[in-house]
């Protein structure tokens, strides 16, 4: 008997031997469809596609761009300014008649004439404590001197009584309400080279009134002359 039992126990010591070196139980099969084998150097139990335990997404480290010195991405610089705007001001916006206005001394043909709107909501005093009416948020006529003017002469005709504005390159203002007994602005004298912003105001806030605008070397320009135009 204990011979028998003997043999029993090492048979059964060889059959948990036998069992230890057996292959593991291969995947779950769906029926026509394959599992893929995982490659190697792949943990146990992975699949192709599939990350590691642990492992962040892609959402969950996905930081914006930094430059050393900043937090975030600056903000692009803005776009140039047009000759004449001023900050705050938007260009397109109501007020802005036509082209820039290029002069040289000796122009042809003389004088050189525009057409615009005056007025707008803008209180020409905020511009400068001498400045009278109101005006638009940008300027009605860019002015471009490609010289020194002895004497330059901006004469403006309207129905209703106008004001006139101009910022020179300086940043200083001229600013006329009425000239020779007239209800119509004049702006007379020597003019710098550089970039000028001409405005036409109206008296009443919002308001707006059809202009004749020019700009001559000669003396003899009238107002009335300029509303024949």
């Amino acid at each position: 008997m204990r011979r028998l039992l003997i043999v029993v126990s090492l048979l059964a010591l060889a059959g948990c031997e036998d069992e230890a070196d057996l292959p593991d139980d291969p995947p779950l099969a769906v029926p026509g469809q394959t599992v893929p084998e995982a490659p190697p150097g792949m943990p146990a139990g992975m699949q192709p596609g599939m990350l590691p335990p642990g492992a962040a997404t892609q959402t969950d480290f996905a930081p914006a761009l930094a430059v050393p010195g900043y937090a975030t991405l600056p903000d692009p610089p803005p776009p140039p300014m047009p000759p004449g705007m001023q900050p705050g001001m938007q260009p397109g916006m109501p007020g802005q008649a036509g082209a820039p206005i290029a002069l040289t001394p000796g122009f042809m043909p003389d004088p050189r004439v525009a057409r615009g709107m005056a007025g707008g909501p803008v209180p020409a005093q905020s511009l400068d404590p001498s400045c009278l009416g109101h005006l638009a948020q940008q300027p009605n006529h860019v002015l471009q001197l490609g010289g020194a003017f002895p004497r330059l002469r901006v004469v403006v005709s309207s129905p209703q009584d106008t004001t006139l504005v101009i910022r020179a390159p300086d940043g200083s203002f001229r600013c006329v309400d009425d000239a020779n007994g007239e209800l119509n602005p004049i702006v007379d004298g020597p003019f710098a080279p550089g970039v000028y912003s001409v405005w036409v105001g109206h008296y009443q806030a919002n308001a707006v009134a059809p202009y004749v605008i020019g700009f001559t070397e000669l003396p003899q320009v009238t107002p009335a002359q300029l509303a024949q135009q």
